[in-house]
């Protein structure tokens, strides 16, 4: 019997396909929510959230693969290497720090982003085929050429533009951005589904001994169990990570309008004090002189004088600005410096006014003499 008759045929259970959706698209959606706090963060904390955002990248997008991979049933015993598939988990933690370093810069280039989103679907490519190297059974593996370098194209555009995606809405936070952000992540997640699938599709598997293989039917998946406890798990991590960057968000807001407030009420003890002391140093005389000067040459009067009434409705010149040639008459009283009609006015206003009205008038008298 020929080794093309010993083909092992394969299924998926579609709880697990979800689950690996669901979880490709959480990732995603924490992707693009942690780029906005390591471009937000600065000094070590920005390390730090780069740091702990690819590593919960990594394990996100890691999961998802994982929890993929356990949902193909076959009809023969199977089982993993836990510690390569502990080993595939490390691309997909590089690749999503250098994603997660490239999306939070000030500046990305068209090459840049290429060689980052190239780079990228390098490492995940590499995180799915490692993966693949950890399944322990009696049989071999075959690719299909086509298919892994399709799978390896769709690793690379994927992150791409999962790049560009997260470069654009790293620092936006208006609601319209929130459900640009829950749509970005749905079409990263599909994506990143795609390319697992795709990569699943270009293997084959033929067994190396014909009496392991079993019918369908019969066959229990062991892993099943595993699988959802990875997914769960990666659900609360990728969870907590979420709560934790919306939590730093609004502390980092908060301490912006605190030092805001800070800034302006400084500002306003700065401008009160300033003005204070410009007070203090003025002196009334010179604020007479200077406003019946630029009085005369704003109205072009031959002379400008501010009287200080007395208790006889006499007035005493207190301040003058006159044209050239004309005589000053500073410090003169003047017993009837206006007409009758216009002290009379003054006494019915003086007599409307409470008693504690301070009884000094200052009037502007302009004209020739």
């Amino acid at each position: 019997m020929l080794q093309e008759d010993f083909v092992i045929s394969s299924t998926y259970d579609p709880r697990l396909v979800a689950l690996s959706i669901v979880i490709a698209v959480l990732a995603s959606y924490t992707a693009l929510d942690l780029a906005g706090r390591v471009t937000a963060a600065k000094a070590w904390a920005r390390v730090a959230w780069l740091i702990g955002g690819g590593i919960v990248m990594g394990i996100g997008i890691w999961s998802m693969h994982f929890v993929a991979m356990l949902a193909l049933s076959l009809a023969i015993p199977m089982s993993y290497d836990m510690w390569t598939v502990l080993v595939s988990m490390l691309p997909a933690i590089i690749a999503s720090g250098g994603a997660l370093f490239l999306a939070s810069r000030r500046v990305l280039s068209i090459r840049q982003l290429l060689i980052g989103g190239t780079l990228m679907g390098f490492g995940i490519a590499s995180m799915h085929y490692i993966g693949m190297y950890a399944m322990r059974m009696d049989a071999t593996t075959g690719y299909n050429s086509l298919l892994v370098v399709l799978s390896v194209a769709i690793a690379i555009g994927a992150s791409i533009i999962a790049l560009w995606i997260a470069f654009q809405l790293r620092t936006q936070t208006s609601t319209i951005v929130g459900w640009t952000k829950i749509g970005s992540a749905l079409v990263m997640g599909a994506a990143i589904a795609g390319m697992h699938y795709t990569g699943m599709a270009a293997a084959d598997f033929k067994a190396i001994n014909p009496r392991t293989i079993m019918t369908l039917q019969v066959m229990t998946n062991s892993l099943t169990w595993l699988a959802l406890c990875i997914g769960i798990a990666t659900v609360v991590i990728l969870g907590f990570a979420l709560m934790t960057s919306f939590v730093d968000q609004r502390l980092t807001a908060s301490a912006k309008l605190l030092e805001q407030q800070e800034v302006e009420v400084m500002l306003s003890v700065l401008f009160t004090d300033i003005t204070l002391r410009i007070r203090r140093s003025l002196k009334l005389d010179d604020v007479l002189n200077t406003t019946v000067k630029e009085v005369r040459q704003a109205l072009t009067a031959d002379r400008v004088v501010i009287y200080r009434f007395n208790s006889d409705w006499s007035g005493t010149i207190i301040a003058e600005s006159v044209a050239e040639g004309l005589v000053k008459s500073f410090g003169q009283t003047v017993n009837d410096p206006f007409r009758e009609d216009y002290i009379e006015m003054y006494k019915m206003v003086e007599s409307e006014l409470p008693a504690t009205y301070i009884k000094q008038v200052l009037q502007i008298v302009t004209g020739r003499f």
